[in-house]
């Protein structure tokens, strides 16, 4: 397995890998599938090039056999008053490929990269209540709960809570 920032290089794979998420688990992400999907794919190779050349994001996948099977995001916020966290965003492994490590390397990476931002003192994430291998996984790592926001996303008639987690570093 090779755990690498993405570039625009891997744009299409990445497309996918998205759209494969946004519809398998829609109550663990606030992007629609419809919505994601009319995003060009140069919207993409331009969103993961900028991403590459800033040092307030880090998006990165889990290759295995050169194969994407796993992706996630951090974020530094620009603004002055909240730039000392950082979100992590977009974390999903393709069905075949979990149970195998792989979220747990990417979200490693994800805190080495936020501990290496100047002035970044947290990391914050929200996850659905329903995800209990994914907040078993970010409790492990160091992340608590400080609260819980019912209703947060909405699919079809169902809602869904979202827990919301931070580590100090």
């Amino acid at each position: 397995m090779e755990i690498r920032e993405l570039t625009e290089h891997d744009a299409a794979a990445y497309r996918e890998m998205r759209l494969m998420a946004l519809t398998e688990s829609p109550q663990a992400f606030v992007t629609e599938a419809t919505e994601f999907g009319r995003k060009p794919l140069s919207e993409i190779r331009h969103q993961l090039h900028s991403n590459q050349l800033s040092t307030d994001m880090l998006f990165v996948g889990a290759f295995v056999d050169k194969k994407l099977v796993g992706t996630q995001g951090l974020y530094r916020h620009a603004k002055t008053k909240v730039r000392h966290r950082t979100d992590i965003v977009g974390v999903f492994v393709h069905p075949n490929y979990r149970g195998r490590g792989i979220a747990g390397a990417m979200l490693d990476v994800l805190i080495d990269g936020a501990r290496a931002m100047p002035g970044v003192m947290q990391i914050l994430l929200g996850v659905t209540t329903t995800q209990e291998p994914a907040i078993a996984l970010y409790e492990s790592r160091g992340f608590v709960t400080f609260g819980v926001e019912p209703r947060m996303i909405r699919v079809g008639e169902r809602y869904y809570d979202i827990m919301h987690m931070i580590k100090f570093l």
